[in-house]
């Protein structure tokens, strides 16, 4: 590659931090692209030690003048929302002129509505022939009774609203729908989506202008909230049908940014997407480096225009991931874990945090764990209160 200049990139953060914080050290790790970050005060991300500079906001209205503030100074290359919740508070602006040239989608896209809500987000993907599994809409919650009585059980609910497994409900009977109202928010619309039996993985993109970048896809190879919420542990694989997927999202979605999408394995070997993360980092591009690929050399190609390499790939590495691994500790899947991916053997590591972020990593697994704790501790008081009063009754 010809010399060129040094990019700059300004990362936004909100509320999550999970393993987010390492995509300060997968970009500005080749040195190649600085990295400043537009943070609440107290994020754990702004002591890593390849942020350049880190600014503040307290609230929404201040995020937008600071944002404003910024881009307007003519430094930044690129902008990219890193969680869901940052990536409200930009397209909040979106019809803003001074945004528009950072945005991920083109002005007027659908997918501004669409990569937030997972009925849109499915009809779309039906509109574009992306693989997706058989699915039904129903705007209320009379319609979802009406149209349950077509589906065989089990099946998927999903509200339109939600993520780590939020507001996804596996109905194997009709009890376990009549039981989603008392544990779901009130959702504008559902999806009644068909039950794949099958693998569940993540796939992450770089994208721009809709041109492919560089990919990487793994499994859930073990995950959190009973297989439906984020992976504590991820296998990668190398493949030619979720590489031609993601080569179909970029380009129909005009992508520019980090992005990727969920998706099941049909036992016929079939790949269907399932949720979006567009518009936003999903973790697993940043574990990618981890393994080999580096992702973080794809995103400084798309900023120069330079032509894609060679996308480089991890076939069958397996990772435990932090800090979803302290979670797993608690989650009761921790034996399985060790059983599907032992850390003694040789294609299995674990990704604790970006180089030399062990600050970062410390401020976000402490209060992690020991909060993990006071919940288990809590449970086996009231647990242990409860065996009392049955034995011996209540005082």
């Amino acid at each position: 590659m010809a010399d060129v200049p040094k990019k700059r990139v300004l990362l936004i953060f909100n509320k999550s931090s999970s393993s987010f914080p390492a995509y300060t050290w997968m970009i500005a790790r080749g040195g190649l692209v600085d990295v400043d970050v537009l943070t609440p005060p107290t994020h754990p991300v702004r002591c890593s030690k390849w942020v350049i500079e880190a600014h503040a906001y307290e609230t929404p209205e201040g995020f937008t003048l600071k944002l404003e503030g910024l881009l307007n100074s003519d430094c930044y290359d690129a902008i990219h929302a890193i969680d869901e919740s940052s990536r409200e508070l930009i397209f909040a602006s979106r019809e803003e002129d001074w945004l528009k040239p950072y945005l991920p989608f083109a002005h007027g896209s659908l997918l501004f509505d669409a990569c937030r809500d997972k009925v849109l987000f499915h009809e779309w993907c039906e509109s574009h022939e992306i693989p997706v599994p058989l699915a039904s809409r129903a705007d209320s919650w009379d319609e979802v009774i009406q149209r349950s009585t077509s589906m065989s059980y089990p099946f998927i609910l999903k509200g339109a609203e939600g993520s780590r497994g939020v507001e996804v409900h596996l109905i194997r009977c009709p009890s376990d729908l009549a039981d989603v109202p008392r544990h779901s928010s009130i959702q504008k619309h559902w999806l009644l989506q068909e039950y794949i039996d099958g693998a569940v993985g993540y796939t992450s993109i770089i994208a721009k202008d809709g041109k492919l970048y560089g990919t990487s896809s793994c499994y859930k190879h073990v995950a959190l909230s009973g297989g439906f919420g984020p992976a504590a542990v991820l296998r990668y694989v190398d493949n030619d049908e979720l590489e031609r997927i993601a080569r179909m999202v970029a380009e129909k979605s005009g992508l520019t940014g980090i992005g990727g999408f969920d998706w099941m394995e049909s036992p016929e070997g079939e790949y269907k997407i399932i949720d979006p993360h567009l518009g936003r980092g999903p973790v697993t591009a940043a574990v990618s480096c981890h393994v080999g690929i580096d992702l973080g050399r794809a995103y400084f190609c798309s900023l120069s225009g330079e032509e894609p390499e060679p996308f480089s790939t991890a076939e069958n590495r397996v990772v435990w991931v932090m800090p979803q691994m302290i979670n797993i500790l608690f989650d009761g899947r921790f034996l399985e874990a060790l059983k599907k991916s032992n850390p003694l053997n040789s294609n299995v590591s674990i990704f604790w945090y970006g180089d030399g972020d062990f600050r970062v990593f410390w401020k976000i697994a402490f209060p992690l764990f020991f909060g993990c704790m006071r919940v288990l501790i809590g449970a086996l008081r009231r647990r242990a209160v409860s065996s009392f009063e049955r034995l011996f009754g209540k005082a």
